[in-house]
């Protein structure tokens, strides 16, 4: 997954650099049962929601719901803006 990508411009030097964080990982797919998939939405609703949100289960028979068991990660981020440099143009692509 990339996000917070912006291409930084040095005026002075003319030179360029990206700047993103970045995270890349591994793992195993589970697709959750039609038994079990109410609860499992229900998780994934408490991570939007500070209540509980009542959604209408008649739409769990159009849903797939799949867990990601994760066997590795690893993130890195680059943001190369240097405050020392007078001469910059950062541009966000976001």
């Amino acid at each position: 997954m990339d996000c917070e990508h912006n291409i930084i411009l040095y005026e002075e030097r003319m030179s360029c650099t990206m700047g993103y964080a970045s995270v890349i990982g591994h793992g195993t797919i589970e697709f959750i049962d039609d038994e079990n998939k109410f609860e499992a939405l229900k998780v994934i609703m408490r991570h939007y929601h500070h209540e509980e949100f009542k959604f209408n289960t008649d739409m769990m028979k159009a849903t797939t719901v799949f867990r990601l068991k994760v066997l590795d990660m690893t993130g890195k981020r680059r943001d190369n803006i240097h405050p020392e440099e007078k001469t910059k143009i950062h541009v966000s692509l976001e």
